[in-house]
C-alpha cells in the first residue's frame, strides 16, 4: 500500500515562449515572423510527501515553484514523468482528487465579489457535497479560529485584504481536504494577519493531520514547516529536514560570544595567539566575539581562552533561516 499522499516521479514541464525583438524593425518582425524558444520550468523532479507533513517548497523567482503547484493541483499536466495524488492520477480520477484537495494561489480570490462571504461558503458546501452536520461543525471551527465570525455576512468587496485572505483560507478548508496547497498565502498582509494565517496552518496541520505544501518568499512562512524542498531553474537542489537545510547551506563560520569574569578591559592582542586576528570581530571591556569554523572542536579553544581569562558565559550564534535563504539567492549564479 502506498503511504504517500503525493508521489512525483521525474516530472518535467516545458513552455514554448516567443523571442521578441526590440526596436521598430524588430516589432514588425514580431508581427509577421515570430521565433520561439523552449523554457524548461520543471526539470525531472521527484519527491514523496507523507500524510500530515508540512512542507515548504521554495526557490528564487522563476525557479519553477508555481508550475510545480499547478501540476500538483491538476491545472496543468506534466510533459513527462508520473504524478499521483492520494494514490490516483488526474488522468483517470480528476474529480475524485479535486474533492480531496484545497488550493490558494496568492491573492487570486475564490470568493464571490459582490455577495456576502457566507454565500461563497454555501456555494462550496453544495459544490463539494458537504453534509449539513460537517459543514456547520467545520464552519464554526474555522471562523472561530480565524476570527471572522463578525464579517461572514459582509460583502467581499468591502473587506480588507487581510480579512479576505482569512475568509479564503476558510473556503479552501471547509470540505476538510486531505492536502492543502498554498502559493504565497500571506503576500501583502500586515504582520498580525500573517501571524494569524501561520498559526492556523500549524493548528490545522497538527489537529486534523492535513498535509500542507506552501510556497513563499517570506521566510517566516517557510519557517513553520519541518521539511524544505529547494528548487532552482526547475531542478531540485535539496529535500530534507529544516535543520539539515540550515546546516548544509549556512556559512562554515559560527559567531562565538564570550563574557569574562574579570573587571578589567580585555584586549584583542591577548587572544591573537589562540584565535586568528582576522576572525576576531569585537573585543572590548569583558567581552570577546569571534568567528569559528563549526567543523572544528570548540571546547579546546574555549579552554585555552578560559586559562587566560575565566569565562563567565558564552553562546554560539548560527545563521537564521532567513539569512541562509538570502545568501542562497544572493549567491545564485
Amino acid at each position: 500500500m502506498n503511504s504517500s499522499v503525493i508521489k512525483a516521479e521525474n516530472i518535467s514541464k516545458t513552455f514554448k515562449v516567443p523571442k521578441l525583438k526590440s526596436g521598430f524593425k524588430g516589432t514588425l518582425q514580431n508581427l509577421f515572423y515570430r521565433q520561439h524558444q523552449l523554457i524548461k520550468a520543471v526539470d525531472d523532479i521527484s519527491f514523496d510527501i507523507s500524510p500530515g507533513e508540512l512542507v515548504s517548497y521554495i526557490g528564487p523567482n522563476g525557479a519553477g515553484k508555481s508550475t510545480t503547484l499547478k501540476m500538483l493541483t491538476g491545472i496543468i499536466q506534466p510533459d513527462s514523468g508520473n504524478l499521483e495524488i492520494l494514490g490516483k492520477s488526474y488522468n483517470s480520477c480528476r474529480n475524485n482528487i479535486l474533492k480531496q484537495i484545497g488550493a490558494m494561489f496568492g491573492n487570486r480570490s475564490r470568493l464571490l465579489w459582490n455577495l456576502p462571504v457566507s454565500e461563497t461558503y454555501q456555494f462550496f458546501k453544495d459544490l463539494y457535497e458537504i453534509k449539513d452536520k460537517d459543514y456547520q461543525k467545520n464552519l464554526e471551527f474555522l471562523c472561530s479560529n480565524l476570527e471572522i465570525e463578525d464579517i461572514v455576512q459582509k460583502q467581499v468587496r468591502v473587506l480588507s485584504l487581510g480579512q479576505r485572505i482569512r475568509c479564503e483560507l476558510v473556503a479552501i478548508l471547509l470540505h476538510s481536504p486531505e492536502i492543502v496547497f498554498l502559493d504565497e498565502p500571506t503576500i501583502g498582509l500586515d504582520s498580525w494577519a500573517k501571524w494569524k494565517i501561520r498559526e492556523e496552518l500549524k493548528r490545522i496541520n497538527k489537529k486534523l493531520n492535513t498535509t500542507v505544501i506552501i510556497t513563499s518568499h517570506d521566510t517566516n512562512d517557510v519557517d513553520i514547516a519541518s521539511r524544505i524542498i529547494l528548487i532552482d531553474r526547475g531542478k531540485k537542489l535539496f529535500d530534507g529536514k529544516k535543520e539539515n537545510f540550515i546546516y548544509k547551506y549556512s556559512q562554515q563560520d559560527v559567531l562565538v560570544k564570550i563574557e569574562f569574569r574579570t573587571g578589567k578591559t580585555v584586549h584583542q592582542r591577548e587572544f591573537e595567539t589562540i584565535i586568528d586576528p582576522g576572525k576576531i570581530k569585537n573585543c572590548e571591556k569583558n567581552q570577546l566575539i569571534f568567528k569559528f569554523n563549526r567543523e572544528k572542536p570548540l571546547f579546546q579553544k574555549l579552554r585555552e581562552i578560559d586559562n587566560l581569562h575565566p569565562i563567565v558565559d558564552f553562546n554560539v550564534q548560527t545563521e537564521s533561516l532567513d539569512e541562509v535563504i538570502r545568501n542562497i539567492y544572493e549567491n545564485r549564479q
